[in-house]
Protein backbone atom coordinates (compact mmCIF):
# COMPACT_ATOMS: atom_id res chain seq x y z
CA UNK A 1 0.00 0.00 0.00
CA UNK A 2 1.46 3.38 -0.97
CA UNK A 3 1.64 6.36 1.37
CA UNK A 4 -0.99 8.12 -0.76
CA UNK A 5 -3.35 5.13 -0.28
CA UNK A 6 -2.89 5.38 3.51
CA UNK A 7 -4.09 9.00 3.70
CA UNK A 8 -7.54 9.52 5.19
CA UNK A 9 -7.98 12.98 3.65
CA UNK A 10 -6.96 14.41 0.27
CA UNK A 11 -4.14 16.95 0.35
CA UNK A 12 -4.31 20.32 -1.39
CA UNK A 13 -1.43 22.56 -2.42
CA UNK A 14 -1.38 25.89 -0.67
CA UNK A 15 0.94 28.69 0.29
CA UNK A 16 1.30 29.68 3.88
CA UNK A 17 3.45 29.66 6.97
CA UNK A 18 3.44 27.13 9.78
CA UNK A 19 4.72 28.06 13.20
CA UNK A 20 5.41 25.01 15.34
CA UNK A 21 6.46 24.91 18.98
CA UNK A 22 7.32 21.90 21.10
CA UNK A 23 5.37 22.06 24.38
CA UNK A 24 7.49 23.88 26.94
CA UNK A 25 9.83 25.48 24.36
CA UNK A 26 10.09 29.26 24.17
CA UNK A 27 11.03 29.40 20.51
CA UNK A 28 8.91 28.41 17.55
CA UNK A 29 10.07 26.93 14.27
CA UNK A 30 8.65 28.72 11.21
CA UNK A 31 8.47 26.92 7.89
CA UNK A 32 6.74 27.31 4.52
CA UNK A 33 3.50 25.38 4.28
CA UNK A 34 3.18 23.46 1.00
CA UNK A 35 -0.07 21.57 1.38
CA UNK A 36 -2.95 21.06 3.76
CA UNK A 37 -5.73 18.56 4.41
CA UNK A 38 -8.44 18.03 6.99
CA UNK A 39 -5.99 15.72 8.77
CA UNK A 40 -2.76 17.70 8.68
CA UNK A 41 -0.22 19.56 6.58
CA UNK A 42 3.28 19.45 5.10
CA UNK A 43 6.07 21.97 5.68
CA UNK A 44 9.39 22.42 3.92
CA UNK A 45 12.41 22.60 6.18
CA UNK A 46 16.06 21.71 5.88
CA UNK A 47 16.01 20.55 9.52
CA UNK A 48 12.90 18.40 9.93
CA UNK A 49 11.75 17.36 13.37
CA UNK A 50 11.82 13.71 14.48
CA UNK A 51 8.70 11.58 13.96
CA UNK A 52 6.48 11.52 17.02
CA UNK A 53 7.34 15.10 18.08
CA UNK A 54 4.28 16.76 19.63
CA UNK A 55 3.66 20.34 18.57
CA UNK A 56 1.57 23.41 19.23
CA UNK A 57 0.67 24.77 15.81
CA UNK A 58 -0.21 28.08 14.24
CA UNK A 59 -0.94 28.14 10.49
CA UNK A 60 -1.29 31.23 8.32
CA UNK A 61 -2.97 30.47 5.01
CA UNK A 62 -3.93 33.61 3.12
CA UNK A 63 -5.65 35.83 5.66
CA UNK A 64 -6.74 32.92 7.83
CA UNK A 65 -4.95 31.90 11.03
CA UNK A 66 -5.54 28.46 12.53
CA UNK A 67 -4.39 27.07 15.86
CA UNK A 68 -4.17 23.57 17.22
CA UNK A 69 -1.96 20.70 18.25
CA UNK A 70 -0.28 18.06 16.14
CA UNK A 71 2.33 15.36 15.91
CA UNK A 72 5.07 14.83 13.33
CA UNK A 73 4.06 11.82 11.22
CA UNK A 74 6.73 11.88 8.52
CA UNK A 75 10.30 13.13 8.34
CA UNK A 76 12.13 13.64 5.06
CA UNK A 77 15.75 14.76 5.73
CA UNK A 78 16.55 18.15 4.15
CA UNK A 79 13.02 18.30 2.68
CA UNK A 80 10.35 18.59 5.37
CA UNK A 81 7.78 17.17 7.75
CA UNK A 82 4.26 15.83 7.50
CA UNK A 83 2.27 16.85 10.57
CA UNK A 84 -1.07 15.35 11.66
CA UNK A 85 -3.59 17.41 13.59
CA UNK A 86 -4.33 15.89 17.01
CA UNK A 87 -6.47 18.59 18.60
CA UNK A 88 -8.33 21.61 17.25
CA UNK A 89 -11.25 23.66 18.49
CA UNK A 90 -14.49 23.43 16.50
CA UNK A 91 -13.95 27.06 15.44
CA UNK A 92 -10.51 26.23 14.02
CA UNK A 93 -11.84 23.07 12.34
CA UNK A 94 -14.50 25.19 10.65
CA UNK A 95 -11.89 27.73 9.52
CA UNK A 96 -9.72 24.91 8.16
CA UNK A 97 -12.65 23.51 6.18
CA UNK A 98 -13.34 27.00 4.79
CA UNK A 99 -9.70 27.22 3.64
CA UNK A 100 -9.96 23.81 1.96
CA UNK A 101 -13.27 24.81 0.33
CA UNK A 102 -11.67 27.93 -1.04
CA UNK A 103 -8.68 25.98 -2.39
CA UNK A 104 -10.90 23.41 -4.09
CA UNK A 105 -13.53 25.94 -5.15
CA UNK A 106 -16.08 23.76 -3.35
CA UNK A 107 -17.65 26.88 -1.90
CA UNK A 108 -20.23 27.76 -4.57
CA UNK A 109 -19.95 31.47 -3.82
CA UNK A 110 -16.42 31.37 -5.23
CA UNK A 111 -17.17 28.88 -7.99
CA UNK A 112 -18.16 30.73 -11.17
CA UNK A 113 -20.73 29.04 -13.36
CA UNK A 114 -19.72 28.90 -17.00
CA UNK A 115 -22.73 29.52 -19.19
CA UNK A 116 -20.77 29.67 -22.40
CA UNK A 117 -20.40 26.83 -24.87
CA UNK A 118 -16.89 25.97 -26.05
CA UNK A 119 -15.50 23.71 -28.79
CA UNK A 120 -15.35 20.02 -27.74
CA UNK A 121 -11.55 20.18 -27.16
CA UNK A 122 -11.96 23.02 -24.65
CA UNK A 123 -14.90 21.30 -22.97
CA UNK A 124 -12.74 18.16 -22.53
CA UNK A 125 -9.95 20.27 -21.03
CA UNK A 126 -12.39 22.06 -18.69
CA UNK A 127 -13.79 18.70 -17.57
CA UNK A 128 -10.26 17.48 -16.86
CA UNK A 129 -9.45 20.55 -14.78
CA UNK A 130 -12.71 20.23 -12.84
CA UNK A 131 -11.82 16.60 -12.09
CA UNK A 132 -8.21 17.32 -11.17
CA UNK A 133 -7.27 20.94 -10.51
CA UNK A 134 -3.55 20.26 -10.15
CA UNK A 135 -1.74 18.45 -12.95
CA UNK A 136 1.89 17.60 -13.49
CA UNK A 137 3.28 18.65 -16.86
CA UNK A 138 3.41 15.04 -18.07
CA UNK A 139 -0.23 14.46 -17.09
CA UNK A 140 -1.36 17.56 -18.97
CA UNK A 141 0.59 16.59 -22.10
CA UNK A 142 -0.89 13.06 -22.01
CA UNK A 143 -4.42 14.46 -21.66
CA UNK A 144 -3.89 17.03 -24.44
CA UNK A 145 -2.66 14.27 -26.77
CA UNK A 146 -5.74 12.18 -25.94
CA UNK A 147 -8.04 15.13 -26.60
CA UNK A 148 -6.30 15.85 -29.91
CA UNK A 149 -6.59 12.17 -30.93
CA UNK A 150 -10.37 12.27 -30.38
CA UNK A 151 -10.85 15.05 -32.95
Amino acid sequence: MTQKDQRRYPRYRCDGIAQMTKPGDKFAMRAPLTDVSAGGFYVETMTPLPEGTELEISLEIGRVELYGHGVVETRHPAIGNGVAFTKMTPQNEKALQAVINKITNADEIHSPQVSQSFPPEFEALLALLERKSVLKREELITELKAITARR
